[in-house]
């Protein structure tokens, strides 16, 4: 699967970009991307400190991306962030 993760806003303000390729099963994948084609609640006053991710998918023909803030981002996506952000060397 590929991936394409944009981090905005924060206390500092510097975005953060996650960019790659990364295995995971069918079943996974697929629950993911049911994840991003789920409507999500319009961004609204996001706060000055909030986060925004922008996240985009691509497994085989299957291309999907939302935008989410801290209070919208689903349980499943921040893990995916977290396991990205962990498994990425800066």
């Amino acid at each position: 699967m590929k991936y394409k993760i944009e981090i905005e806003g924060g206390f500092s303000g510097i975005p953060k970009k996650l960019t790659g390729k990364m295995s995971i099963d069918s079943e996974k994948s697929g629950q993911l991307i049911r994840i991003l084609r789920k409507p999500v609640p319009q961004i609204q006053n996001a706060g000055r400190d909030m986060y925004i991710y922008k996240i985009a998918l691509k497994e085989g023909s299957q291309k999907v991306q939302a935008e989410f803030t801290d209070r919208s981002l689903p349980t499943e996506l921040r893990s995916l962030i977290d396991d990205i952000k962990n498994n990425t060397q800066d």
